[in-house]
This record gives C-alpha cells, sequence and structure tokens, in this order.
C-alpha cells in the first residue's frame, strides 16, 4: 500500500491498522490528530498522534525503512515514534545516530525534543546519552563522525537502529556495518515480558530505519539504495519484497507545522536547494558551469591504436579517518585525431601505503605502453613524492609528474571545450554515474573534484598541454 492510498483510507480503518501500542505504557497526554480533528486522553510515547505517513513508516516490519523527502515531513518526529515503539518491553534497546552528538543536541534537534516527550517518564543520562525507562527498555544517542566510529559498537547488541539525515553519510560503510549489532534472542521462554500486551523481546522485530531529505554528500548511494528501487516498484517494473521500503514525505503531509511560514523561510533557499527541501525532489542537481553530462556520448568501444595514458590525482587518506576525505582518482584516456575518449576511472580511498600498492597494481593491469602521470604538489614534499614514484612505485613505467600552476578550472578549460564541441566520449561502465555526478558540480565549491582533475590531468597530458617534450620521464 502507498503513502497515498492508505492517506485516503478512513479514519475507522487507519486506526484499525495501526497499533499505536498507547496501552503499553507513556504518560497520559491529550492526543491530538491534526488529520481528523480528533482528540483524546490516553497513555503514549508521542504528545500527538501520527501522520498517515508517520503511520506507514511505523507499520512496516521489514528490516529497513527510508523515511524522507521535503524538509518538515515530519522526520523527528518519526523517529522517535518509531525508536519508542517497544520501550514497553524488558530489555528492548534502541540506538539514533547523527554524525556529531552536537548535531542530535542543537535547538530543536532529536535530543531537545526527546526531553520534551520522555521527561516525565524516563530518565536522561546526559553524560551517556542514554534514556532508560520504567521497563529497563534503553533509547541511545549515538555519534559517528567517522567511519572507523562504527567499531564503537563493536559487540553491542541493538534492536531498533535509526541513523538522521542518512545522506550527510559520506558512504554506506557505517549504515551497513550496523546491521551487524541487530540481534534478539531466538526463544521466548524464560524472558522478562510486558505485563500489559505479554511481549517479550523475542517478539520484537530488527529494524534499521532512516530518515533524511535529498541532496547531501552520500545523496547517491542513498538514492541507489532506497528510491530508485521504489521508484521501480511504484512503476511495476519491480515488485515489493517487504524487506526494504522507502515512505517520501512533504511538507503538505505534516499537518503539525505551520505551511505557509515555512513555505516563507524555504523561499530563500537557491532553486537547487529549494526544491529539494520544499519539494522533496531527489533529481534535481547542482549545475556548474564547465561540464554537463548531455556533452558527454557513451560509447561501447574506443580506438585500440589511439595513444592512451593514466594520470593520478593522488589522495591518502583512509576513508575511515575522515569524516569525507578527498579521493584518489586515476583516470585513462585515449586520444585521437582530436577526439578524446575517458575509458577508466579507478577511485578509491585509502591511506599512503595503499595508494602506492593500487597504483602500480593498475600500472600493471595497463601495461607498460600506457604511460603513468601523477599531480605533483608544489614544495620540497611535492619533489620527494614524485621521485619515490619515479624510482620506487613504478619502476618500469614511463612516468611524469605534473607541477601545475593554474586553477582547478583553467586545468579542466581545454577538456571543457572539447566536450561541448562533442569530442569527448565515455566509455560504458559502472563508474560513469560517479563521474557524471561529479562534472556536473564542477567547479562548484564544497563538491569533490578528483575525478575532474584526473581527467583534466589526462586530457593535457595526451594533447600535449601536460609534459615535456620528451614524453614524459622514463625510468
Amino acid at each position: 500500500m502507498t503513502p497515498e492510498h492508505f492517506s485516503r483510507l478512513p479514519v475507522e480503518d487507519r486506526l484499525a491498522m495501526f497499533d499505536l501500542r498507547q496501552a503499553c505504557g507513556g504518560p497520559i497526554r491529550n492526543l491530538h490528530d491534526a488529520i481528523t480533528g480528533n482528540r483524546w486522553n490516553g497513555p503514549s510515547w508521542s504528545p500527538h498522534y501520527p501522520t498517515p505517513r508517520q503511520q506507514l513508516f511505523l507499520m512496516e516490519q521489514g528490516r529497513e525503512s527510508l523515511y524522507g523527502g521535503a524538509a518538515g515531513g515530519g522526520k523527528s518526529d518519526a523517529a522517535l515514534m518509531a525508536a519508542a515503539q517497544y520501550l514497553c518491553i524488558p530489555g528492548y534497546n534502541a540506538v539514533i545516530f547523527r554524525q556529531t552528538y552536537g548535531q542530535l543536541a542543537q535547538d530543536g534537534g532529536l535530543i531537545e525534543r526527546s526531553l520534551e516527550w520522555w521527561s516525565d517518564v524516563g530518565t536522561y543520562n546526559q553524560g551517556t546519552h542514554r534514556w532508560t525507562f520504567p521497563s529497563g527498555a534503553s533509547v541511545t544517542f549515538g555519534a559517528l563522525q567517522y567511519e572507523k566510529d562504527k567499531h564503537k559498537h563493536q559487540g553491542a547488541e541493538y534492536h531498533f537502529c535509526y541513523f538522521d539525515e542518512l545522506t550527510n553519510f559520506p558512504t554506506d560503510g557505517a549504515y551497513r556495518y550496523l546491521f551487524s549489532r541487530l540481534r534478539k534472542p531466538a526463544q521466548t521462554e524464560g524472558l522478562p515480558a510486558c505485563p500489559s500486551c505479554g511481549m517479550s523481546l523475542a517478539d520484537v522485530p530488527l529494524r534499521m530505519r532512516a530518515g533524511t531529505n535529498p541532496g547531501g554528500i552520500g545523496g547517491g548511494w542513498v538514492y541507489d539504495r532506497f528510491v530508485a528501487p521504489w521508484r521501480a516498484v511504484v512503476s511495476g517494473e519491480a515488485t515489493y519484497t517487504g524487506d526494504r521500503s522507502f515512505i517520501p514525505s512533504r511538507l503538505k503531509d505534516n499537518p503539525y507545522l505551520d505551511y505557509e511560514s515555512y513555505v516563507a523561510s524555504l523561499s530563500e533557499l537557491d532553486p537547487v536547494e529549494r526544491a529539494r527541501l520544499l519539494d522533496g525532489d531527489w533529481d534535481v542537481r547542482a549545475k556548474g558551469s564547465m561540464l554537463d553530462r548531455l556533452d558527454f556520448e557513451i560509447v561501447d568501444d574506443y580506438p585500440r591504436d589511439a595513444p592512451r595514458a593514466r594520470y593520478w590525482d593522488l589522495a591518502a587518506t583512509d576513508a575511515m579517518d575522515a569524516a569525507d576525505p578527498d579521493w584518489t582518482a586515476g583516470a585513462l584516456l585515449a586520444r585521437q585525431d582530436g577526439q578524446t575518449w575517458i575509458i577508466d576511472i579507478n577511485r578509491f580511498r585509502a591511506g599512503p601505503a595503499e595508494v602506492q600498492k593500487r597504483v602500480r597494481a593498475q600500472a600493471e593491469y595497463d601495461g607498460i605502453a600506457v604511460p603513468v602521470a601523477i599531480e605533483r604538489e608544489g614544495g620540497a614534499s611535492g619533489k620527494t613524492t614524485a621521485f619515490h614514484y619515479r624510482r620506487t612505485v613504478l619502476d618500469g613505467f614511463v612516468f611524469h609528474d605534473a607541477v601545475k600552476s593554474n586553477s582547478k578550472a583553467q586545468e579542466a578549460g581545454p577538456l571543457s571545450a572539447a566536450a561541448k564541441n562533442g569530442n569527448v566520449f565515455v566509455v560504458r561502465g559502472d563508474w560513469n554515474n560517479d563521474w557524471f555526478d561529479e562534472a556536473d558540480v564542477f567547479p562548484q565549491p564544497g563538491f569533490h573534484d578528483d575525478q575532474v582533475d584526473a581527467v583534466a590531468g589526462a586530457f593535457n597530458y595526451l594533447s600535449g598541454k601536460g609534459k615535456p617534450p620528451g614524453g614524459g620521464l622514463k625510468n
């Protein structure tokens, strides 16, 4: 059932399908259903009744579900409601993640909201960022600023895991790792149970949940994991398996928010961010001024007799050591008769030793007929790195180190001109989407440009703009 179908059901049918678990504890509250206007007093972990889309999110029993779209769609309330669904059960353990505790504790954030909701029924420990409740259940707030922080939860046991603003996580590493922390007893015998509903931990569904807006540094992997499969289900191209779902939310779906004033606030944003936050648009992209995916024709092959070169834009930071480090990117291009083919881009994050190992392995795979060039940083350290690569890492290969004195945009200028004239082609591969996503926004600040640097470097090398008359330095 889609959110649209669910929201059109009579309120009596929706209430019959949805169990708020009011009878299992929580303070007596004057609940308000803003959709129907109904009010009633009853025990609840939430100060108001969930909207139809929030209800659908809470009804999901599959392994993972994403609630997201426009800003103001009720994600924060949905997160706390979902975490609290089984607070009546002894031993129930929920965790809510964001990248930093500062984000969780900001005004209007999840910690502040939880204090408004649960201070009269639970105990919050500011040192451990953990709520405990009379049943022995708990809800913990956690930070995952770097991917390596996921290992701090090794050995933990959670029954509910929520990632707030999922697209702010650069990769899916921490998200996927936390699945290993979802576990529960296999049998009910001997387990303490809720005296009201009779459920124990064995009856609790293990749930991975998240909420987010479109965009963000991790928007690509979140789109691929949730939005694209959901669209395939809605269009009839795929069948819903019940294991992974996406509940799109819009500002109009949240009757507890002042719609007009919030729209007025969002109207001050640039068009791209406004479309993402106001309309929940997953397709709109920030545009750069130099490269456009429509300028590149995707082809299946390239002239095998054309001169080739691979150019590396080096980085040396492991993905686990920073929130969103630069990538090491190596672009293989071919050029002939004024036309250029982008054959392959090898992109990864790794420490210095692993970078050297992969660069060498790629050179061996490409073959000695393919010159290898790297961008040399300025100063003595850049010279030392270039010497090390020439004499040790790439011994036996044609090698060139390029010192750039121009800006990144200036270096990419010849590539941009050739692409707009229809003279640059992209060979079909699984790396294409990552390349186009980066090229589309170049040279806007705040986005990665490692692939563009590598492609521009290889283009300039092959066109004679980035190598000495001797054709490079041969070991």
